[in-house]
């Protein structure tokens, strides 16, 4: 009978974890071990999944796609273990190459999830939550939405920190503070795609985003234009 609800029972846990994390960021509760837990049991269903196991999964059937993206979506907000986080990301990396499922990411406040990994530390993890804002960003029905989505000062702000406190390197070591010049061009493109919304320029100007890019992509020979 739980399947029934299966969709539902999971939008309720993911929202109730936005809403704890916005309601409570300054506040000292301390509920990790919970949050944790509840990674830990739907990373069981994304490990069977991933498996070809899914059909037989007792936890949930992640052969819907909107629990499938939900259970990623709360992974990404729960555990903080490098590999499950890679695996995630590159599930919904995977999932993204259908328009369906970026419909549900876009609605599950996807962008705001994944920007928790824009950071420094792990250039693999880095790497896959901008692949998966580019996937996002190429033409299709909603990416207006997407954009707008991305559109405020706190994920600029995320953004800058990334690109002002790295080093860079052309191939650096997975776990460092040197960014890979793949991932600035990428950054790059993402940008030039939001720079075309008239109301970000105010964002490119408070973070100095154009000359931190050209003072980057110039040191091997590139240029760019916003």
């Amino acid at each position: 009978m739980f399947k029934q609800y299966e969709s539902g029972f999971m939008e309720f846990i993911y929202l109730s974890l936005i809403h704890f994390d916005f309601s409570f960021q300054n506040q000292k509760i301390n509920l990790s071990n919970t949050f944790r837990r509840i990674g830990e049991e739907l990373l069981k269903s994304v490990y069977n999944y991933r498996q070809n196991e899914g059909a037989g999964d007792e936890v949930l059937n992640l052969e819907d796609p909107k629990s499938r993206m939900l259970a990623c979506l709360t992974i990404l907000r729960t555990l903080s273990q490098v590999d499950l986080i890679i695996q995630v990301l590159e599930l919904v990396k995977q999932d993204l190459k259908d328009e369906d499922n970026k419909k549900l990411f876009l609605s599950f406040h996807g962008t705001w999830t994944v920007i928790k990994w824009c950071k420094l530390g792990n250039q693999v993890v880095l790497n896959l939550a901008i692949d998966v804002y580019l996937l996002m960003s190429i033409e299709w029905k909603l990416v207006g939405k997407f954009l707008e989505s991305c559109s405020n000062e706190n994920w600029f702000s995320q953004i800058s920190i990334v690109l002002r406190n790295s080093n860079v390197n052309s191939s650096p070591s997975a776990n460092s503070n040197c960014l890979d010049l793949r991932v600035i061009e990428k950054i790059s493109i993402l940008m030039q795609k939001l720079s075309k919304i008239r109301s970000n320029k105010k964002y490119f100007d408070m973070f100095s985003l154009t000359n931190i890019f050209n003072d980057l992509l110039k040191r091997f020979g590139h240029d760019i234009d916003y």
